[in-house]
């Protein structure tokens, strides 16, 4: 039996060590807190139990005492416990108290480290920690100590060069010890929000203007002369700005990622080319099925009426489905890739006996998983809504780039006359239907998500893809 106090990483997914991923798949409970991605917990095996512990509250230690209780419990239950915590346990995350606590009782424990926020976030804005000409030494900061304690750092001994955390809420009294211990009130600095992320922005300010300048968490605060360096050293923001002026077509009107190109100047007309229609349907007795399949986050709504069971076996595609699941604390089972063909391997390999299955989906969705299941199980499918093609064409036709984000949307999207020098596709199902249409997408999403699509693109522009006839695909 060990508790293994592992760190998830600064925030993108991709950024977790093999060893952190393979504890995730082999764990028999996994604590989360708030800052890692949920992605992370689809690796986990099918009975897994997990635990959300993220605090109510910052800095409340009633609440920490209860997780350390909760490590404790699995702990002397299971033989692996996962406790995973965003960026690395002991850098400002309180993974040591929680180690001291498993110590003190006997419940052996390894720690895993992560990549910290407090040297990848500035990284990802284009800020050494250290270079030559201008630094030798840095510091790391916590901007919110223990309760009822004040700081306790030594303001005057500190180097030039800083990376303080969880510091927005205190950055005015911060900027104020650091400028009375001797800092000019116009050194650089960086306030860096979601690093690593789609959604990371970087505030540049200056120290005296650091206490009135807008921030909100998670944020990294980086103080020092490097900042300067950002023009030239910022490699994330120039892959985001290859979309600049560019007229961009999404198949789906909702997401952080549409936020995301218009901050970084690219015109998006977010449309999608198919409508839901409700229809009359009758969920059967969901206590006589051993499995619930929802493929959908639509066919998750169109249960909003009816009480979803928690001792049942559910499967997924996809993190928007998964989310809203979660959200009714449910935890489906999904496959590392997001489509009904993978989801059928998916299944089929984790099945031992025959079970019984209910599959909840659009009138529209292909048959297929239906067809393979059958072969092993018994399966029930209804449909709860249906899918249409819009009335309307979109008064513009002529796009740079096409997110074409499902295969309802492929079909759509060429008899409503729409073209694009760049074609997107979400996944090899999307892919397979547009081809049937007559158009052959240039870029497939290796992440079947609108990010996913995204970051291909991004990717594909800054290997040197070009707008136009691309004669490399």
């Amino acid at each position: 039996m060990v508790v293994y106090i592992v760190g998830a990483g600064p925030g993108d997914p991709k950024l977790i060590t093999i060893k952190a991923n393979e504890l995730i798949r082999k764990a028999d409970v996994i604590l989360y807190d708030k800052l890692i991605s949920i992605d992370l917990l689809s690796h986990s095996k099918k009975d897994c139990i997990k635990v959300y512990v993220g605090k109510k509250s910052e800095g409340s230690s009633q609440l920490q005492d209860e997780i350390n209780e909760e490590l404790y419990k699995y702990g002397k239950m299971y033989d692996v416990v996962v406790r995973l915590k965003g960026g690395d346990p002991y850098i400002f995350g309180r993974g040591a108290e929680e180690a001291m606590y498993l110590y003190e009782r006997n419940i052996p424990f390894e720690i895993i480290p992560g990549i910290s926020s407090t040297v990848s976030c500035p990284m990802y804005a284009g800020i050494p920690l250290s270079y030559r000409e201008s630094n030798s030494s840095f510091a790391f900061l916590t901007g919110h100590e223990a309760e009822n304690k004040s700081f306790s750092i030594n303001w005057e001994r500190l180097p030039d060069t800083l990376v303080i955390v969880m510091g927005v809420k205190n950055r005015d009294l911060i900027a104020k010890n650091l400028i009375n211990a001797g800092f000019d009130p116009k050194t650089p600095v960086a306030i860096i929000k979601n690093g690593t992320t789609l959604l990371q922005e970087t505030t540049i300010c200056d120290l005296g203007s650091l206490g009135t300048t807008p921030a909100e968490p998670p944020s990294v605060i980086f103080v020092g002369k490097n900042v300067l360096l950002r023009d030239k050293l910022d490699f994330f923001q120039k892959k985001l700005s290859l979309i600049k002026n560019k007229d961009i077509f999404v198949s789906r009107e909702s997401g952080n990622e549409l936020e995301i190109m218009k901050k970084n100047g690219a015109n998006v007309y977010a449309y999608s080319l198919i409508e839901i229609v409700n229809i009359d349907f009758k969920v059967p007795n969901l206590s006589d099925y051993d499995v619930i399949v929802l493929t959908s986050a639509t066919g998750v709504d169109r249960l909003e009426s009816i009480s979803l069971p928690k001792d049942k076996e559910y499967y997924t595609i996809g993190p928007k489905t998964e989310e809203k699941l979660i959200e009714k604390g449910i935890y489906p089972r999904i496959p590392e890739k997001y489509n009904s063909k993978e989801l059928t391997k998916f299944m089929i390999s984790e099945f031992k006996d025959r079970k019984k299955i209910l599959t909840l989906r659009s009138q529209e969705a292909l048959g297929y998983l239906e067809e393979k299941l059958s072969e092993f199980h018994e399966v029930t499918r209804v449909n709860t809504y249906k899918l249409k093609l819009k009335d309307e064409v979109p008064e513009k036709t002529e796009f740079d780039v096409a997110f074409i984000t499902s295969s309802s949307n492929a079909k759509a999207f060429k008899k409503m006359g729409i073209n694009a020098e760049i074609v997107v596709s979400i996944g090899p199902e999307t892919s397979n239907e547009l081809r049937k249409n007559g158009i052959n997408p240039l870029i497939e999403a290796d992440n079947h998500t609108l990010s996913g699509m995204l970051e291909s693109l991004l990717d594909y522009l800054f290997r040197g893809g070009n707008f136009g006839k691309d004669k490399r695909s």
